[in-house]
């Protein structure tokens, strides 16, 4: 397949991870690893990931843990439903699922181990937008949505991102689809 995803890891610039597309008439999706940075030495990680990578993350804490979010699917008449997403804790030599209710990207807090997701699920007219936080390296989830305003669109969650400055202010770009 195509690759679709290229990351580098935060803990080590000469690794590199590229995620490939795969589809009805190719492999599946898999994830690649070059350790002399990208110059042609790719080893396999994995494979299974279904037809595309969304994302591909390294924690930045160590470069050990590894996550692949498995695509979610669009439904009438127009809501997305998060899959979860495939983590190795072994630097990609094993892949487990985990279950998440994430809409999307995976967001690292400066604290180690701690990941933020945004969730929505939205309908015309009405929809949910959340904050998801693991403290352990997503084996577990929660709301994290005590400081979001009531005003906060519904339809939609289009960035999330934390403060470099002041790691607990978390910002949410949502909005509404026009009618």
């Amino acid at each position: 397949g195509d690759i679709v995803v290229l990351v580098v890891s935060p803990a080590d610039p000469d690794v590199f991870y590229a995620g490939t597309s795969g589809g009805d008439f190719s492999p599946p999706a898999a994830i690649y690893r070059s350790t002399a940075a990208g110059r042609g030495d790719w080893a396999p990680l994995g494979s299974g990931f279904g037809r595309m990578p969304v994302e591909l993350a390294v924690d930045p804490a160590d470069g050990v843990y590894l996550y692949v979010m498995k695509p979610g699917y669009f439904d009438v008449p127009r809501p997305y439903i998060g899959q979860g997403f495939y983590r190795s804790d072994d630097g990609g030599q094993s892949w487990e699922l985990r279950p998440c209710n994430c809409s999307g990207w995976l967001v690292f807090h400066p604290d180690p181990g701690v990941m933020l997701a945004p969730h929505w699920y939205a309908l015309p007219g009405k929809g949910t937008v959340e904050v998801m936080r693991s403290p352990n390296h997503g084996t577990t989830w929660i709301a994290y949505n005590e400081s979001l305003p009531p005003t906060v669109p519904r339809d939609r969650v289009s960035q999330l991102l934390v403060n470099p400055r002041d790691a607990d202010r978390i910002y949410v770009l949502a909005g509404d689809d026009p009618p």
